[in-house]
């Protein structure tokens, strides 16, 4: 330790002089030599002092106003010593003289025990304030199980205050009671036998002297002299309340949805599991699943706002709830805006078909929004009768793809499952995969069918069509596999391909004299014509092939003008990147002579349908007729489709029609070959 820091308090100081020296020779710090305890009192309250020495007359100054350190009294001799009795405030009594040795040494030890106890007094007031003031109730008892302190919590827990509890058996004051109360005794009693700490992991009831009841564990605790003796244990009680609402509000949100309060899909599958073991017992039981799904409730959101879209969600669990009959039926929320119901106890498809359309009924009123606004919805639902047991990933499948065929037959619609759709679904699925397949093994082959024009009998140009060389030897045409495509999206890379494919093959006609002058013409789909990806398409294909922009021509059917909002900018872009816009199958869509003024066309291709039947109907010759003089009114050319006859041909040339093509010249031929037959007919 460092130099000790001593005030030497002497009546008569010329008694005590050697003593200030022989410390100040030892090295110790005399901070000051004073004859009054007064004056001691004051410099002990402004400086910091570690021991005072004093002779015996202050003794009775001392006990009347203890001092906060260490005193030891000085004494002339052995007999003066002894006859003092012990006082309070002192740690020690020296007879002088002494050596300086002795007297450091004494001093010192003095001083350091002194340190000591107030380390450990403050340890120990740290400690009863830190275990008063923990939540878990902290009880000690002796080697007998008598109570020897408990801190607040512990008093609040058992209802019992610290004076009434001291000294009581331990089972008296803490009441604990559960199944298993037998064993917690022998639990206590092995703690007070020096066994290991205990922790009792089930569940156990505190009941405080008032009857209430708290949820806890018990940690007990045997205390240990330093000779390895029980001095008795800790037993600490927690309260498991708060945790066990925590965890019950946990298990809660994890089964419902937080917006409308309904069940969620764990909860809904939890439910039909139970459903179907009954099912398994009883085979006479049966049930119905509805899935729903909002129609357009999208356009409720992003026109809306969320807000609103949560309100509607909101009253539609409301309403979904009051369809409920039985106390087996569940309404729950999946995700989103869609919805699954269970039907309990329904006993064949009338019925579960019945139940279904009053599902659909609730939803005849209009939803009440802000402002007094009123928004109608519909609902698409699937449906599914489960008469016999049936893997739980089976039914929610099933009614998956009752749900996925009524939204895409039409908005409003109940679809019930039968093993057709899923047979359906399935060839679909497996062309699906397919079809992706064959995109990336590169399956795919490009055919082109010969536009001729009419007054010079010469090749012009080709349209180019797409094949599947199916790894079973087969060559599939569109028909088979391009609605699944644009369903899909696989429409986007594949065309994206063909029009690289299309590019090229320009470019290599342009150094042979015979084909530079063709034309190609490629079908884009309406998925593509409104995909954001097809203007920088088509500028990266331009900058990486070079041909005349007009020779590549791009055919669109009328559908994929229905939305002219988004068409129209997109058609103008395309005639500024020079290209030439034909409408395909004209006179089989909806607005056929809406948007032929609107938009920067090209070229009219007349529909097959009506020139096969232009010979022998006179009502197709005359829609043949009138599409050629309005083209010819618009200065549009005209292209006629699925030319079979010389006769067809005939017709046409003297109704106006500048080209056609048909299996009368050819049919596709591989892309490849097209320039042989051009060469060979022109």
């Amino acid at each position: 330790m460092s130099n000790p820091r001593i005030l030497i308090l002497d009546h008569t100081p010329t008694s005590t002089q050697d003593l200030s020296t022989q410390l100040m020779a030892a090295g110790c710090s005399v901070m000051a030599h004073l004859s009054t305890w007064e004056a001691a009192a004051c410099l002990l309250g402004e400086q910091s002092v570690d021991l005072v020495l004093a002779t015996l007359h202050f003794v009775p100054q001392i006990n009347q106003q203890p001092c906060p350190v260490p005193v030891v009294y000085l004494s002339q001799t052995n007999e003066q010593a002894t006859q003092i009795p012990n006082q309070p405030t002192a740690i020690d009594i020296l007879t002088l003289p002494i050596s300086t040795e002795s007297l450091v040494l004494t001093l010192k030890t003095i001083i350091e025990r002194s340190n000591l106890t107030q380390r450990l007094s403050r340890v120990e007031v740290w400690m009863q304030t830190m275990l008063a003031n923990v939540s878990d109730g902290v009880v000690a008892i002796d080697q007998h199980g008598k109570i020897q302190w408990i801190n607040s919590a512990a008093e609040h827990m058992t209802g019992w205050d610290y004076r009434s509890a001291l000294q009581q058996d331990f089972n008296q004051v803490v009441v604990i009671r559960s199944s298993l109360n037998d064993q917690r005794i022998d639990v206590i009693a092995a703690a007070l036998r020096n066994e290991p700490v205990f922790a009792l992991p089930f569940e156990r009831y505190l009941h405080a002297r008032d009857g209430h009841a708290t949820s806890i564990t018990e940690h007990v605790t045997p205390l240990l002299n330093n000779d390895g003796q029980n001095n008795g244990a800790i037993v600490i009680l927690r309260d498991h309340t708060a945790q066990l609402q925590m965890e019950e509000a946990l298990y809660y949100q994890s089964l419902h949805d937080s917006l409308t309060g309904l069940p969620n899909r764990r909860s809904f599958q939890l439910h039909l599991s139970r459903a179907l073991e009954y099912q398994r017992h009883h085979h006479d039981y049966s049930f119905a699943i509805i899935l729903l799904d909002i129609d357009e409730f999208k356009m409720v959101n992003d026109g809306l706002g969320y807000h609103i879209g949560d309100t509607m969600l909101t009253e539609i669990a409301q309403r979904l709830r009051r369809a409920l009959y039985l106390p087996g039926d569940v309404v729950a929320r999946f995700d989103g805006d869609e919805f699954a119901i269970f039907f309990d106890r329904l006993p064949d498809l009338p019925a579960a078909f019945n139940a279904a359309q009053r599902i659909r009924q609730l939803f005849e009123d209009p939803f009440m929004i802000e402002n007094g606004q009123e928004i109608f919805c519909n609902v698409s639902i699937g449906l599914e009768l489960i008469t016999s047991e049936v893997p739980i990933e089976t039914v929610m499948r099933n009614a998956d793809l009752a749900l996925y065929r009524a939204k895409h037959t039409g908005r409003g619609g109940i679809e019930i499952f039968d093993q057709t759709l899923y047979a359906n679904f399935s060839t679909r699925l497996h062309n699906e995969t397919a079809l992706r397949l064959a995109l990336q093994r590169q399956e795919f082959r490009l055919f082109a069918q010969p536009i001729i024009d009419f007054e010079h009998s010469h090749c012009t140009g080709f349209e180019i069509l797409i094949r599947w060389a199916h790894p079973d030897g087969r060559l599939r045409s569109p028909g088979q596999f391009l609605d699944i495509a644009e369903e899909t999206g696989l429409i986007i890379p594949l065309g994206w391909w063909m029009l690289e494919v299309a590019a090229e093959q320009l470019e290599r006609w342009q150094a042979d004299s015979m084909m530079q002058h063709m034309t190609l013409a490629i079908n884009l789909s309406p998925r593509q014509l409104l995909h954001s990806q097809l203007l920088p398409t088509l500028k990266s294909i331009f900058e990486r092939y070079q041909f005349p922009r007009q020779q590549l021509h791009l055919e669109i059917t009328e559908g994929a003008l229905l939305n002219t909002e988004r068409a129209e900018p997109i058609l103008n872009a395309l005639r500024h990147f020079g290209l030439h816009l034909h409408i395909d199958d004209f006179g089989t869509g909806y607005s056929s002579l809406t948007y032929l003024h609107r938009f920067p066309l090209n070229t009219i291709k007349i529909d097959r349908s009506f020139i096969q039947a232009a010979l022998e109907d006179q009502r197709s010759l005359a829609i043949v007729r009138t599409i050629i003089n309005l083209a010819q009114t618009m200065q549009l050319a005209t292209i006629a489709e699925g030319i079979e006859t010389a006769e067809h041909i005939q017709v046409l040339r003297e109704l106006g029609c500048q080209a056609g093509q048909g299996y009368f010249f050819s049919p596709p031929v591989p892309l490849e070959q097209a320039a042989d037959f051009a060469c060979s007919l022109n």
